[in-house]
């Protein structure tokens, strides 16, 4: 007799399975949520004006933090530094083709920045 043939082989594989499928089935947190009886209730939404782990294209240069900008290509520490003193010296920037004053900005690095940067 083979041992698929055998009965008690095929018993087997029937209970290993239905373990196994009830195992998957009880550790899901839609399995715990019916239990507890939370399924189908509204989640906590964070507030808008909550900070994000992400930062949100285009970024605003005229408000971008140090860390903001160094995400920017082509923007390093010391450039992101240059940009915020600029900032802070003279005011705010009308166009992204005003970053070219800064040193270490060109019109490569301005034409990078389209879409992915705003001066206003």
């Amino acid at each position: 007799m083979t041992a698929v043939k055998d009965p008690r082989y095929l018993a087997f594989i029937v209970i290993a399975l239905f373990l196994f499928t009830f195992h998957l089935i009880s550790s899901s947190s839609f399995f715990r949520a019916w239990q507890d009886g939370s399924y189908g209730e509204r989640q906590e939404v964070p507030a808008h004006d909550a900070a994000l782990p992400f930062p949100v294209f285009p970024i605003n240069i005229n408000t971008a933090t140090f860390d903001e900008l160094v995400l920017l290509p082509g923007i390093g520490d010391k450039t992101a530094t240059r940009i915020i003193e600029r900032r802070d010296r003279i005011g705010a920037f009308n166009s992204l083709d005003e970053l070219k004053e800064i040193k270490g900005i060109g019109q490569a690095v301005v034409e990078k920045l389209n879409g992915l940067a705003t001066a206003g």
